[in-house]
Order: structure tokens, then sequence, then C-alpha cells
């Protein structure tokens, strides 16, 4: 007897009658037609033989196993191998391409390539920024470090200057200065770590005194219209408020 399938031949009751071996359908194989053929695989409701459908560009093979499931290239991912695994980007007639994220992210838009996640203080379509705020050491590791720079003295954002060693604040507020921002201008003081307008009562001249009073109390640097004090608010001695009370005139 043949005992061809009667799921996978063309005909039960024929074969060859030298061999015996039965005419299969499309997808099955083995001399009774009993099993899948190469690039099929048994459906697990019908067992009907259902072809692999593996995708030429992702797949390193037309076979699939029991369940469908395709063997997939490198950085190729899916039951069909037609879409790419985390890390790679597009998907293309050969494979999918890894993503070029500095080493700061693992993840890529799977189309575009452009990195997602971006860590170690970067961005950027390729991590390759630092994020404001940030600046690149010059260190082999190129890391991103954060600015010496207070929001309160500056906008808060660096440089690094060729062949420099240290950042420079890119931009001081009114009335700080230095590569850091963390030095009161000429015409201020320290006040609690804040940088305040030297209160002199106008009897100073910039000119004359570039200071105008010194940077860590505040006090007043040649008072003039022969004032004194600490503010430049007083008359020196010898001297008395005019009638009017502004002008020190002499006794």
């Amino acid at each position: 007897l043949c005992n061809c399938s009667a799921v996978g031949s063309a005909s039960a009751a024929e074969c060859n009658s030298t061999t015996g071996q039965c005419p299969c359908l499309e997808g099955y194989a083995g001399l009774r037609c009993e099993s899948c053929a190469q690039g099929f695989y048994p459906e697990r409701r019908s067992q009907q033989c259902r072809p692999c459908g593996c995708s030429p560009a992702g797949s390193s093979s037309a076979r699939c196993d029991d369940s469908g499931k395709c063997q997939c290239k490198v950085g190729v991912t899916g039951v069909k191998c037609d879409r790419c695994s985390d890390g790679y980007y597009r998907f293309n007639e050969t494979t999918c391409e890894p993503c070029q994220c500095n080493n700061h992210s693992k993840t890529c838009d799977s189309l575009t390539g452009t990195c997602l996640h971006c860590q170690e203080n970067t961005e950027g379509n390729h991590c390759e920024l630092c994020k404001e705020g940030f600046y690149r050491s010059p260190h082999p590791a190129h890391a991103c470090h954060h600015c010496p720079c207070s929001t309160v003295a500056s906008t808060g954002t660096c440089q690094i200057q060729p062949g420099e060693t240290a950042p420079r604040c890119d931009k001081c507020k009114t009335g700080y200065t230095g590569p850091n921002c963390n030095q009161c201008d000429n015409g201020y003081y320290n006040s609690d770590s804040i940088c305040v307008r030297c209160n002199c009562n106008g009897n100073v001249d910039p000119a004359r005194s570039r200071r105008v009073c010194k940077p860590d109390s505040g006090e007043c640097i040649g008072c003039l219209y022969h004032t004194a004090g600490f503010h430049c608010e007083e008359c020196e001695d010898g001297y008395v408020r005019d009638p009017e009370g502004t002008n020190c005139t002499k006794k």
C-alpha cells in the first residue's frame, strides 16, 4: 500500500511503483508526504504545512522552527526577521546598521538612527553634544562635566577653549566677573555670596578708585568732598553738613 498522507499528498492511493514515493503537495516532503518541506512549518492547530515567510533581507536561512520563527541575522529581530533589534536601525537589503550613539545610548530610532535616551549628560542626534550647563572634558574619556557656573552669577553655560584645561563661563551677569563668574566686579562687593553694588552715596570717583569699595566688606574706598565713614555718609573731622544737608563744609 502507498499509505500516502491524506493532507500532504496529491493522491492518497497513488505512489511510485518502484520507490513508493507519494506525489507531495507544495510545502510537504517525505516518502509519504508526511512532513513539511524546507521553508515550511507545521501550523499548530491544523498541522498543515505553512510557508515560513522569512524575510530574505533579515534572515540567515529560509528555514524556520516548528513555531514558524526564522533564524535572524545579527542586529535583526522579529518572528520573520523583518525589523531591527534594539541598538540597530535602517532595515535594508542586507541587514540592520548599528546605532551610532558614541557609547552614550544603546537604542536609536529604527528608521532614522536618531539616538534615544542619551546618557552621561549628553544630547544630540548621536549623543555627540553635552547638555546645556555641561562641558566636554579634554580628558581622553571626553565625558560631559557640570559647568562650574552658578545661574545666579552667570548664564550657567560654559566652554573650554583649545589648549586650556579648565572651562570658562560664557557670560557673567551684572556685578560678577572672573573665569567662573565667582568674583565681584568693580563697583560691587560680596554680601552673603551675592555681589551687591557699592553704596557710597555718590561720594567716590570710579576713575580714581576702580573698586569703589572693598570687595569683601563693602566699605567705601577714597571718599571725596570731605566725606568719611563706611559709606562716605559722614563728614570728616573739621567739616559739617551745610544747611541743605548735602555738602560737607569747613567748620
